[in-house]
């Protein structure tokens, strides 16, 4: 172990936030880490939705003076002299035209979470050689570029550079989603874990809300500011990218990783309390010595997690949580309106998500007191519920208000109230503890391995959604939902009988239990932690007999 080198790291542990109490340096650390991360995350996700029909038709300007179109269904000279009003847009284009557009519009979503599958599965390679904090800066600058890259968009008159922007944006959110969790889960106590390391989760909620904002047409949804509106998420990147270097690396990085106690022991001494530093050092070292012994059994690698029975369980379950939110529809059931009047689909989608943001709130204080199972599987049956019922309201749902009787027009007030209890059920588990989850099932030397594996998971379920929705809405129509339906109920049905609670339990006993579920081996990681435990007392022991001694 090198306790005396990497003295830079000891520097930079302790970095300039030294006056400040155990309580603010956390704060301040979650606060800058999510701000740079995962509410940018969220505002990617919605800053595109209310300025769409603009975004459109500036593909479709761009595509009528690039090409000509022999059976456009539109006069291209007409069009480019006197540019048609957005909302009449798909009044005056073919079905095909139509479509093609409609798939101009998609790429930019199916880009974005491409690029962010491959940032996910980098995440291990970056989080495990320059550290949580590093990573994070590192990964920031892609969204710095990405805010840098739309401003040529309307002057090359060319939707190339929008595409360029969400390709860059979705590599610094594939790769800071899965870091952030890491970071926070690793820097905070463990009776704080829940509420705290679900912060990211209400970090992106937030972000999703903004972006709602920012997309109004009192806003920044008019002709030529939606560039604009693309481009802000790049500022909180690059404020988090400033004051993040000033703030402490995770400890157990540090320690684990680094093996640097100098290093580590500093950036506990900024995360906990006088009182709790001891604590916390001895359970580092208990998981040293843990890891140690594991690898001399076993070198670890990324492969390691689909082959050893240690870990097989607890990646199963991770692999179960990430496609089953993805999977569940929520990107559809935010970015559609189902059974809302088109005048009132802006403050409607707003309102979503101020819900959305509310739910999250809520739930993150009741995290500690009922724990992550009981929420997940609560979370999943009223997502269920409400997909059943979807399906159902749905089919009695007009397609248009202006011939609607009154019966469908209460019945697609139904829809929309369906769709918010949807929003509160996916908030309270599916949405704020599954990252978290995650993190805290895993061992240090493998938690970012799976973290990078959930997160490239993820946006590929995520990619598979996006690109299939609006074939399968056209084919479908309302039976969509049973498409969402299917892993719902399986997902529910695996993790009631395989998911373990993880509320004050370290890392070492829960996955202990999760390797034990298929004959994997056990650590005897609390028997190692209390050896631990005993002889730091009797070193105490003797020291204070001889300071007795001596006076």
């Amino acid at each position: 172990m090198n306790n005396s080198g990497n003295s830079a790291d000891g520097k930079k542990a302790e970095g300039s936030s030294s006056g400040l109490s155990p309580r603010a340096c956390i704060a301040l650390a979650v606060f800058t880490s999510c701000f740079g991360a995962t509410f940018v995350f969220g505002y990617c996700i919605s800053v595109l939705n209310s300025p769409r029909q603009k975004i459109e038709c500036f593909f479709l300007r761009t595509w009528l003076s690039s090409f000509t179109l022999k059976n456009s269904s539109i006069d291209r000279g007409a069009f480019l002299d006197n540019c048609i009003k957005e909302e009449q847009l798909s009044d005056r284009l073919s079905s095909r035209d139509d479509n093609r557009l409609r798939w101009m519009y998609t790429m930019t979503q199916v880009v974005w979470v491409v690029f962010a599958a491959v940032g996910g599965f980098m995440t291990s390679l970056i989080s495990e050689r320059f550290g949580r904090r590093t990573g994070l800066v590192m990964a920031n600058v892609f969204s710095v570029l990405a805010a840098i890259s739309i401003a040529p968009t309307l002057a090359a008159n060319s939707p190339i550079f929008v595409y360029i922007t969400r390709a860059l944006s979705g590599l610094h959110n594939g790769l800071t989603i899965p870091m952030t969790s890491m970071y926070v889960t690793e820097i905070v106590p463990i009776r704080l874990r829940g509420a705290i390391g679900s912060s990211g989760q209400l970090s992106i909620t937030i972000g999703i809300f903004v972006g709602g904002l920012v997309g109004l047409e009192q806003a920044l949804n008019r002709e030529k500011y939606w560039v604009v509106a693309i481009a802000l998420s790049g500022l909180p990147s690059l404020v988090s990218s400033i004051a993040l270097p000033l703030l402490p690396e995770s400890p157990r990085f540090l320690y684990l990783n680094k093996g640097d106690e100098a290093a580590a022991k500093q950036a506990v001494q900024r995360f906990c309390a006088p009182a709790e530093v001891d604590e916390a050092m001895l359970a580092l070292k208990s998981e040293k010595v843990k890891m140690e012994q594991q690898e001399a059994a076993e070198k670890f690698s990324i492969g390691t997690l689909f082959t050893s029975k240690r870990y097989r369980m607890a990646l199963l379950i991770t692999l179960v949580l990430v496609v089953v939110q993805q999977l569940s529809g929520i990107m559809c059931i935010m970015l559609e309106n189902t059974g809302v009047q088109k005048s009132t689909v802006p403050l409607v989608t707003l309102g979503v998500y101020a819900l959305n943001v509310l739910s999250t709130i809520v739930a993150l204080p009741i995290l500690e007191k009922f724990g992550r199972r009981l929420l997940l599987l609560l979370s999943l049956a009223i997502v269920l519920v409400s997909l059943v019922a979807l399906l159902i309201v749905s089919q009695f749902t007009p397609k248009s208000f202006s011939t609607a009787t009154a019966t469908q027009k209460a019945l697609s007030g139904v829809a929309c109230a369906l769709v918010f209890i949807y929003v509160v059920g996916f908030a309270i588990g599916l949405g704020c503890i599954t990252v978290m989850y995650i993190s805290e099932i895993f061992q240090q030397k493998a938690r970012g391995a799976a973290n990078s594996v959930a997160m490239g998971v993820l946006q590929t379920s995520n990619a598979l959604v996006v690109l299939t929705y609006y074939t399968l809405e056209k084919s479908l129509g309302h039976f969509v939902y049973l498409i969402y339906i299917v892993p719902v109920t399986a997902g529910l049905v695996f993790l009631f009988f395989f998911m373990p609670e993880t509320k004050n339990r370290s890392t070492d006993d829960i996955a202990d239990e999760l390797s034990a579920k298929l004959g994997g081996p056990r650590t005897e990681a609390g028997d190692q932690q209390k050896e631990v435990a005993a002889a730091d007392a009797m070193k105490t022991a003797k020291s204070s007999t001889a300071e007795q001694e001596a006076d």
